[in-house]
């Protein structure tokens, strides 16, 4: 498989990016085969995050990365867990 990726910005005022991508695929002595997708990714504030995941029955919780290639305390990810109902 081989793969294309190209971003975009259609709209720089607002908070998303688009990627397309194109993915080449070739399995044993078939013709090369290729699919398109396009996604839609968002950029969004920290405060904007969490209140999305509030929103959507998250409850949430800000906790360092700990990994061997990153400084201790330059990190940080979101934990969302979803309650029972």
């Amino acid at each position: 498989m081989r793969y294309l990726i190209w971003t975009s910005d259609p709209d720089p005022t607002d908070d998303s990016y688009v990627e397309d991508f194109v993915y080449v695929f070739r399995e044993g002595d078939a013709p090369a085969r290729a699919e398109a997708e396009r996604h839609v990714f968002g950029l969004f504030s920290r405060e904007t995050w969490r209140r999305l995941l509030v929103e959507a029955g998250f409850q949430v919780t800000v906790r360092p990365l700990e990994h061997s290639e990153v400084e201790p305390g330059s990190v940080e990810v979101f934990v969302a867990v979803k309650g029972d109902g």
